[in-house]
């Protein structure tokens, strides 16, 4: 790896790590915050506020994560089946291919996928809650958590990658 290929995977990391703690700040400083605010407020938005709390807002970053990442990678697959299948073409034609958008460079998946969705997406963090849920015999709430981190995750990450990779051939056109 190149001294320019680890800044850029290093700042994409730091990114990711440093959304995660914000995120992490403010869900366990958002329920005390409603509860000062208002009373009505806290017993409205009671449901939003579990899921938010601890753990259940790491769930919700590593949606978000899997949804960026497969995003990434449905962009780039989306791109790649633009372009001729055969690469043997003279570059006039691959000049006047339909494709208006630029393709992902590599380093944009060092900086966002591996840097950035690496970092802010925490499987350790996922793992300990679960224990710690499993510990203080939390079950329901133990299995819901593995549940909406494997089950969302896995759907986030398909649903951008389906998206982003429909989403190519429409805006290759405009």
């Amino acid at each position: 790896m190149s001294p320019l290929d680890f800044a850029i995977l290093g700042g994409g990391a730091s990114l990711g790590a440093y959304t995660r703690h914000i995120i992490t700040q403010k869900a366990i400083l958002a329920p005390k915050t409603l509860a000062t605010q208002n009373a009505n407020l806290v017993v409205h938005n009671s449901h939003l506020a579990a899921c938010l709390s601890p753990p259940f807002h790491i769930a919700l970053i590593n949606i978000m994560g899997s949804f960026i990442l497969g995003s990434l990678y449905g962009y780039k697959d989306g791109i790649m089946s633009l372009k001729p299948p055969n690469a043997a073409l003279p570059n006039s034609v691959l000049k006047s291919s339909p494709c208006r958008l630029p393709p992902l460079p590599p380093r944009a998946l060092l900086f966002l996928g591996v840097g950035y969705c690496g970092a802010l997406t925490t499987f350790s963090t996922f793992s300990t809650d679960t224990l710690a849920l499993i510990q203080a015999s939390n079950y329901a709430r133990a299995a819901a958590y593995v549940a909406l981190n494997n089950v969302g995750g896995i759907g986030a990450a398909g649903l951008g990658f389906f998206l982003f990779k429909r989403a190519v051939p429409v805006l290759a056109r405009i």
